[in-house]
């Protein structure tokens, strides 16, 4: 039988999601984690060898070349640089097979984006207003150049006694110091941003499942502007569909064999539109993406919105939608096969959502993809022929990029 050894690094989300789908193949897997925390979930996969001590450079190459594995899975934290440096190193040197898998990333023009903490420094020197840090306590120091950082900035961090005597000595004491440990739900980060009064929320780009969701819809709620740190330089890699494809070539396994812990939750489902009415709840720049789309459909629109965009005003003048100028009733969801909630407050799509799910509407929340009971897909139309492009809200830069080169080939 070919060599079917695998370690992956699997300290993420990602990672766990892998071994899982492994653990059903044949294969003979090992993993390793960074704590008893991450080695803990992962109790679905059974018949594995799990190395759950922090391993430096050194102690990867001695593993790799005393096991003999012959593809290395890279599933580490997308900021743990110099572990990632350390496997690729170490993989080198064994002539083992390197694959790094890659979360995927959140794309939004309606988000301030800075390659490094340092830019995001300098970004937060020409504002004004309270500052909640979300990024860690790692070069926390940094911070501390922007004037009056004692009395504006806030920091989120693991509740260790190192940690927050590292913070006590910056200067990071009081309410100015939040030792507290995941996850964080939306109502959580709501009342923190409410609390310390925050203009400004700074976190990373790991779209570490629930976590960045979470933050993104409580500063929605709460008016509270993001300051996103992307990742710089890109990595090359693979996202997680695409690891497992690798695998299935290489190994020849059946595809049409389906992991269950892979399933999707979303069927695509083409429904008519024809005499059917939608009704999008908001006026801003996703109400108005989300518009253009259903008037590619035989849907009857109406918006609910105190305000519109100037695209939304032209298409009231030109009669192709209705348009209600006032703030959204309970009663104005009745009668409507399709609701889009698109506002800037969490309370109004939450609670436009909850309706639309009572009465057994298709409801799409912008702002919270768990409440949504459809995805917007990138659609693409011909005369005989719609295309439906959807990531299950994970990736708008997949959807994009496979719109694109679908485009390409059609006739």
């Amino acid at each position: 039988m070919m060599n079917n050894k695998i370690l992956v690094f699997a300290g993420t989300y990602e990672g766990r999601k892998l071994c899982e789908y492994l653990n059903q193949k044949d294969v003979k897997l090992s993993a390793c984690v960074p704590t008893d925390y991450a080695k803990d979930l992962l109790w679905k996969v059974k018949n594995i060898q799990i190395y759950s001590e922090q391993l430096n450079g050194a102690a990867i190459e001695d593993l790799l070349q005393q096991k003999g594995f012959n593809i290395v899975i890279d599933a580490t934290h997308p900021y743990a640089k110099k572990v990632t440096q350390n496997i690729q190193s170490a993989c080198n040197k064994a002539k083992t097979e390197y694959i790094r898998l890659l979360r995927d990333e959140y794309q939004s023009s309606d988000i301030d984006t800075v390659h490094d903490i340092m830019s995001a420094v300098e970004y937060l020197k020409n504002t004004v207003g309270n500052v909640l840090i979300t990024t860690g306590s790692k070069k926390l120091s940094m911070y501390c150049s922007i004037p009056d950082y004692r009395n504006r900035l806030f920091v989120r961090v693991l509740p260790s006694p190192e940690i927050l005597e590292q913070c006590n000595q910056l200067g990071f004491k009081g309410r100015h110091l939040i030792g507290m440990q995941g996850p964080f739900s939306h109502d959580l980060n709501v009342a923190m941003l409410k609390q310390l009064n925050c203009s400004y929320l700074v976190t990373k780009n790991t779209k570490k499942v629930g976590d960045f969701d979470e933050k993104l819809s409580a500063a929605q709620e709460t008016g509270t502007k993001i300051l996103l740190i992307d990742r710089s330089p890109k990595e090359i890699g693979y996202c997680l569909n695409e690891v497992i494809d690798l695998i299935e070539k290489r190994y020849g396994f059946d595809e049409r064999k389906v992991n269950v812990t892979l399933k999707k939750e979303y069927f695509p489902l083409f429904v008519s539109s024809k005499g059917k009415s939608a009704l999008v709840v908001g006026g801003g720049k996703i109400a108005t993406r989300r518009i253009l789309t259903l008037l590619k459909f035989k849907y009857e629109i109406t918006v609910v919105s105190p305000t519109i965009t100037k695209e939304i005003e032209i298409l009231t003048r030109n009669n192709e939608i209705a348009y209600i100028e006032r703030e959204f009733a309970e009663k104005d969801i009745e009668g409507y096969s399709l609701v889009v909630a698109a506002t800037n407050d969490r309370r109004v799509n939450q609670l436009v959502g909850r309706l639309a799910k009572k009465f057994g509407i298709y409801v799409s929340v912008a702002d919270v993809k768990e409440e949504c009971t459809f995805y917007f897909p990138a659609v693409i139309t011909q005369t005989d022929m719609v295309i439906g492009i959807t990531s299950e809200g994970k990736s708008h830069k997949l959807v994009k990029e496979a719109k694109k080169k679908i485009e390409g080939v059609l006739p």
